[in-house]
């Protein structure tokens, strides 16, 4: 071992997480879904944040699962919505379901296909029985959607962008983001094991003190407002998202002038790492608009 190997520490591999951004039209404009996560969680306790979590083996099995029942002319085009574009165009299926898993137990909002007369009356009556159970265990998610005869609605969440996390921090997660109108009349619930409140935030205000967030969320909520703005409509947000290129972000930390900060990669300081490769001009382009760094504040 050489005496550069010795003072570089390894890389801890990231754990593969999704999560959904959750969009509806309010009393005050559009609003986004965030929640508050309880301050004892070890990561980002105390902030505001979208639903997701860990990419679980369940996820992977289910999304297999689901392909080998399709046709073949449509298995392919399971887990993307039609007319998506972009370097990573084709989010991996078990992320999606992830996403769509994750904002079920945590929000209690069901991205689901198939809703009979009997089956929305029993989601309502047992709504949180089934959300404490696949809190405990990840695979009764598949088994709930089967025994109610739904089907994951995969199409409804349109793949936005992937984030990398530092490659000094202890614990990594590489998530995908995704975007999503809130399903039909469904309201939120807070997962009181993980977080304390759920908020429809109008996006007017997500730049406010009050809501304090972690730098990615931040940026996000930051690009859903200017796209809103250029857009006009959340529909019109969404097919934006669908047609623009998904953007891998890979996140640094530095300290310039005596504070820590996030950079992304369209920072004049940013210093990419070997993989993935650098930004081109147009990528920076893209998002120059946008707050190149953030404090780090916990």
């Amino acid at each position: 071992m050489t005496s550069s190997d010795e003072s570089t520490p390894a890389v801890i591999p990231a754990t593969a997480a999704a999560t959904v951004v959750v969009l509806r039209d309010g009393a005050l404009g559009p609003e986004v879904l965030l929640q508050r996560r309880l301050p004892t969680l070890p990561d980002f306790g105390g902030l505001w944040a979208f639903p997701g979590g860990k990419v679980e083996p369940a996820d992977r099995a289910y999304a297999a699962w689901l392909r080998s029942q399709a046709p073949p002319a449509v298995a392919e085009d399971l887990f993307a919505p039609l007319g998506e574009v972009g370097v990573l165009e084709s989010a991996p299926a078990s992320a999606r379901l992830a996403a769509i898993r994750e904002a079920f137990e945590e929000t209690g909002l069901l991205y689901a296909e198939g809703w009979t007369a009997l089956s929305v009356e029993r989601f309502q009556r047992h709504r949180e029985d089934w959300r404490v159970a696949i809190a405990r265990d990840a695979t009764a998610f598949e088994a709930l959607m089967s025994a109610e005869g739904l089907r994951p609605a995969t199409h409804a969440l349109h793949y936005w962008s992937r984030w990398l996390p530092p490659l000094d921090l202890p614990r990594r997660f590489e998530t995908d983001f995704f975007v999503a109108l809130a399903p039909d009349a469904q309201e939120p619930l807070p997962d009181l094991t993980e977080a304390s409140d759920v908020r429809w935030v109008p996006l007017a205000q997500v730049d406010s003190p009050d809501l304090p967030c972690p730098p990615v969320t931040r940026i996000a909520l930051l690009d859903l407002r200017r796209r809103y703005a250029a857009c006009g409509s959340l529909a019109a947000v969404l097919h934006h998202v669908r047609d623009t290129p998904v953007l891998t972000i890979q996140t640094v930390r530095a300290v310039l002038d005596g504070v820590a900060y996030v950079l992304f990669p369209w920072d004049a300081a940013y210093t990419a790492p070997s993989e993935p490769a650098a930004w081109t001009d147009t990528e920076c382009a893209m998002m120059a608009d946008l707050p190149s760094r953030l404090p780090i504040t916990d």
